[in-house]
């Protein structure tokens, strides 16, 4: 009893070594139908709004499973905007919609570590270190996407603009690619660039076809169609953006691309596991007949 007692308190001080606690901040561009450049939709990061991106705040949790394997729990708030007016797209121009959402994020994702630097600088002493990284999982997000009307922010998922009635918590799927310096045995600096792909349409309140507005409150009316009046010959005349013309491409679903940079710390800062001694920072002697070896004090 008194072994398997002293067997679980090693295991729990054990643990210690193996959590990280830590916050990011960054940027985040929207992916959807509104926007963009010169072509109605391109897949993935050809259509990305780099002029629209905003700000992208998290914290997060970190656990090694195993020497290379990481477990990593996230909260994030970020904001998604975009606007039909700054497209290269004279379709869009003339069809004149915009957007604002508010994203509050959970994640659950793996991390594997493909590639270590556990000297950087070739100092001996095992005080920074370096790893290359490709993460994925998954999670559910909360949105409201909204609209300016008369200078208020209105949202939209409740006016159902294009009849159709929509979740405001939605999953979805997350893959990124990473890199983190550790440096004084526990603090860890570090950049990440991702993608978030959702199984909605609606981040931008924009998917189907206008609707018949017969019936419908002014409010509506005012925001299912924003045509624009310009007089430029290039854009389309404002009788194309009304029932029953297609408002949006239902055919791809909404993502978001983020870039950002964490700063977290490693609790004990030092993990312990039978292929190195972690209370030796320079070398440690197997016997006074062999040569000495480098212990890698591995992050």
């Amino acid at each position: 009893m008194v072994g398997l007692f002293l067997l679980l308190i090693t295991n729990s001080l054990q643990a210690q070594y193996d959590n990280e606690y830590g916050f990011s901040l960054g940027a985040v561009s929207y992916l959807g139908d509104i926007g963009g450049k010169e072509k109605v939709a391109q897949p993935w990061l050809i259509d990305l709004k780099i002029d629209q991106s905003r700000w992208n705040l998290g914290f997060f949790y970190r656990r090694r499973l195993y020497d290379n394997v990481y477990v990593r729990a996230d909260l994030k708030a970020l904001r998604l905007q975009g606007a039909d007016s700054l497209s290269l797209n004279p379709a869009r121009v003339g069809r004149n919609l915009s957007f604002r959402n508010d994203v509050f994020q959970l994640d659950l994702r793996g991390e594997y570590v493909f590639h270590s630097d556990f000297d950087v600088g070739n100092t001996g002493s095992y005080e920074t270190n370096m790893n290359l990284y490709v993460a994925g999982g998954g999670g559910v997000f909360y949105h409201n996407p909204k609209a300016l009307y008369q200078g208020d922010w209105v949202a939209l998922q409740p006016l159902q603009l294009e009849g159709k009635a929509y979740s405001k918590i939605q999953p979805h799927l997350i893959f990124a690619v990473g890199i983190n310096y550790t440096f004084n045995k526990q603090m860890r600096l570090g950049f990440e660039v991702g993608h978030v792909f959702t199984f909605t349409d609606y981040l931008d309140d924009v998917s189907d076809s206008y609707i018949d507005t017969t019936g419908l409150s002014a409010i509506q009316k005012a925001l299912i169609s924003r045509p624009s009046n310009s007089i430029d010959p290039d854009i389309p005349h404002p009788n194309n953006y009304k029932y029953p013309s297609g408002r949006g491409d239902p055919t791809d679903q909404d993502g978001y691309f983020f870039a950002n940079f964490t700063l977290s710390k490693v609790i004990k800062g030092e993990y312990k596991n039978k292929k190195f001694n972690p209370h030796k920072k320079r070398y440690k002697y197997i016997s006074s007949k062999r040569k000495k070896k480098r212990t890698k004090a591995k992050f």
